[in-house]
C-alpha cells in the first residue's frame, strides 16, 4: 500500500463497524493520524478507528466518542452532565502527561476517545448520590461499559472500561472479595489503559470539577490494597 501518512480523515462512511483486517501486500508498521497500524504477513489491523478500502485508497476515521455518550445518554440531565465532566477532566489530564512524554509514543487519539468513554456504564448502576438509579451494584459499571462498547464494535476501548477501577483488580481479589465480576484479571496492560487509569484516580465524580492531590488520589486507591497503592506510585514515577 503506497498509505500518505499525513492523509486527511475523511467523513463518516458506512460499512460494517466490526472489520479490523484485510489483505496487504507489505509488511510494515506506521500511524494515521495517531491511529495504529500494525502489519504480520500479509494482514495488518487497524487499532481504535474505523476504515474502509476504495480502489487503492485507505480511508480511515476515527470514533465519534459524543453520538456514542449521546446514544446512551440521551436526555441532558444531571447524570450526563456529571459523566462529561468527569471524563473530559480526565481525558484532558490523560492527553497532558502523554504530550509531556513524547518518549512514549502514546496513542493520543486513542486515549481521548477510551477516557471520555470509560465509566459509560455506570447508567445501570445503583449510585444514587450520583444519579444513577440502575440495579446493578457501581463496581460493575466496568464490565457494563465494556460490554456497550464491545457492541458498538470497539474491543480496544471496551478493555479501558473494564480495567480501570481502582489501580485494576485482580482475579485473586475479585475471588477474595467475592465480587460481581468476571472471573478473571482486569488490570491496564497498554501504556494508554494504565495512563488511562492514573488519570481517573484525580476526579471523583462526586466532585467533577476538582482534581486531587496525588495525596489524595493515593488515598483512594489503597481501598482496594497494598498492591494497588504501589502501582499507583510506580505511575507516578512514570508519568508525572
Amino acid at each position: 500500500l503506497g498509505g500518505d501518512k499525513k492523509r486527511t480523515p475523511q467523513p463518516p462512511l458506512g460499512g460494517d463497524k466490526k472489520v479490523q483486517e484485510f489483505k496487504s501486500s507489505r509488511v510494515q508498521e506506521f500511524k494515521v493520524q495517531g491511529s495504529r497500524f500494525k502489519v504480520q504477513g500479509s494482514r495488518f489491523k487497524v487499532q481504535g478507528s474505523k476504515f474502509m478500502v476504495q480502489g487503492s485508497k485507505l480511508i480511515v476515521r476515527g470514533m465519534n466518542y459524543q453520538e456514542i455518550l449521546d446514544k446512551y445518554y440521551p436526555e441532558d440531565n444531571e447524570l450526563k452532565r456529571i459523566l462529561t465532566v468527569h471524563s473530559r477532566k480526565v481525558a484532558d489530564k490523560a492527553l497532558e502527561i502523554a504530550r509531556n512524554h513524547p518518549e512514549l509514543d502514546l496513542d493520543l487519539q486513542f486515549i481521548e476517545e477510551a477516557a471520555m468513554l470509560h465509566d459509560i456504564g455506570i447508567k445501570d448502576c445503583d449510585a444514587a448520590g450520583i444519579c444513577c438509579y440502575g440495579t446493578k451494584p457501581y463496581i460493575c459499571h466496568g464490565t457494563i461499559g465494556a460490554e456497550l462498547l464491545r457492541n458498538e464494535g470497539y474491543p480496544r476501548h471496551a478493555l479501558v472500561c473494564e480495567r480501570h477501577t481502582g489501580t485494576g483488580l485482580t482475579l485473586d481479589y475479585i475471588l477474595t472479595n467475592n465480587l460481581p465480576l468476571p472471573h478473571r484479571d482486569l488490570v491496564p496492560v497498554s501504556l494508554e489503559e494504565q495512563l488511562i487509569c492514573f488519570a481517573d484516580k484525580f476526579f471523583s465524580k462526586t466532585h467533577p470539577e476538582q482534581e486531587k492531590s496525588k495525596e489524595a488520589a493515593l488515598k483512594s486507591v489503597a481501598k482496594f490494597g497494598e498492591e494497588c497503592a504501589e502501582k499507583f506510585n510506580l505511575w507516578s514515577k512514570m508519568f508525572l
